[in-house]
């Protein structure tokens, strides 16, 4: 049995007094981030139809409690809060924060929901507290009245990412216009040919005869026949749309802001032999580059080398000792997601660690409005792995032309919409 479901069993088969069914329902909402609970008569006596008053948003709520022994039928959980809300429209809350020791379905909570009407209900059912008292910060509070120890003390750390997943909308339409440019490019230098070889053949021959023998490759003075010039041009656009994916790539590596994450050790002492795994489901990595390396030839094709006038490739743009961080690594994984590792010889109490120098780029593959985010970590001494609280992230949606546009700028500044 998990700690969540030792945790779940014991909460609803092992009776808890009132005021300790009180007491863990008021550290509960604190969690979630209710604020000046102020209970009322958790040793006895009467409490107004109220255990606690508290506060959501600046709001009033009214906090009640139900911790029978035993799973109930949901006839008696639904008149116990019936009378809750009831009591509780007498002090006029925003809203009644209903905890229990009950295993509510989801159609359940959602019949139980209804009973408030204009007061809103929020339900704190087993699962959910369960796993709020399972969580490392709480685990004082689960030793306390779940009478579950955790030997080691419990792994504190906090993860936090800085940055967003990007979705490039547009990147048909920015296809079109590069074949559209490829093509009138391709006809303009047809025209050009045939102008130059009517008109004065004598007079740049012997110039294109030199740049030949000093390039070591042939020009051409003869046009193309119009077959010939549509059939270039198809096979341009083919090889286009084959490496389309990989010039995306380059377009979001180049432009996008890279991802950064800040662990925090929130203990007292240094977390040594750290090992942090991160996974983006429904999303992937590609490499983050230098924006000064954005050039439209590599846009087309991000094999492209520069050449200097003799016909000799350039050396990369990009730098050839690209730094290596030796603390974060990544890959796309098996099922589609982007898995980043961590590794950190120690982390102190204080300050966080910001780690990821712009090393990779998140990037979703179609348009939806968040992805979630899981993690895991090791570190000396303890023994176990420490499972973070999951998050998601929202998605935002920049339009492919507009990247262009500020890569070119040298601007990593592009309009963006929220999905």
């Amino acid at each position: 049995m998990n700690l969540v479901d030792e945790c779940a069993y014991r909460l609803r088969e092992i009776p808890l007094s009132q005021a300790d069914s009180e007491r863990l329902a008021a550290q509960v909402l604190d969690a979630e981030g209710f604020t000046d609970i102020d209970p009322s008569h958790p040793l006895g006596g009467p409490d107004g139809g109220r255990d606690a008053h508290c506060t959501k948003d600046g709001q009033p709520w009214i906090m009640a409690v139900y911790f029978p022994r035993g799973q109930k039928t949901i006839a008696e959980i639904t008149a116990k809060l019936q009378a809750d809300v009831d009591s509780a429209r007498r002090h006029d809350p925003v809203g009644v924060a209903f905890v229990t020791n009950q295993d509510l379905t989801l159609s359940q909570r959602r019949d139980l929901r209804a009973l408030g009407g204009d007061v809103e209900i929020d339900i704190f059912h087993l699962e959910r507290v369960a796993q709020i008292l399972c969580r490392p910060v709480m685990r004082p509070s689960l030793r306390e009245f779940v009478n579950i120890g955790d030997g080691e003390p419990p792994m504190l750390v906090s993860l936090e990412v800085i940055g967003a997943p990007h979705y490039l909308s547009g990147t048909d339409e920015l296809l079109q216009i590069l074949l559209r440019m490829h093509s009138e490019k391709a006809h303009e230098r047809e025209a050009q040919i045939r102008n130059r070889a009517s008109s004065a053949p004598s007079a740049y021959l012997p110039n294109l005869n030199f740049l030949a023998s000093m390039t070591g490759q042939s020009v051409r003075t003869e046009p193309m026949s119009d077959e010939d010039l549509a059939a270039e041009i198809a096979a341009y656009e083919a090889a286009l749309d084959e490496r389309w994916p990989s010039c995306m790539d380059y377009l979001a590596g180049t432009a996008l802001p890279g991802l950064q994450f800040k662990i925090e050790n929130r203990a007292k002492s240094f977390l040594k032999n750290v090992e942090i795994i991160v996974t983006f489901e429904g999303a992937v990595g590609v490499e983050k580059l230098p924006i000064e390396d954005f050039r439209l030839e590599r846009l087309e094709d991000p094999a492209w080398e520069p050449s200097n006038p003799f016909g000799v490739p350039s050396l990369s743009l990009s730098p050839i000792f690209r730094h290596v961080n030796s603390e974060l690594t990544w890959r796309n994984n098996e099922d589609g997601a982007l898995e980043v590792t961590i590794r950190l010889d120690e982390i102190r109490p204080h300050p966080p660690k910001v780690v990821g120098d712009d090393e990779v780029v998140l990037v979703v593959p179609a348009r939806v409005e968040a992805i979630a985010v899981t993690w895991t970590g090791t570190a000396e001494p303890f023994g176990e792995v420490h499972e973070g609280d999951p998050t998601r992230l929202s998605v935002v949606t920049t339009p492919a032309r507009e990247l262009v546009r500020a890569a070119l700028q040298k601007q990593v500044a592009p309009s963006t919409e929220r999905s």
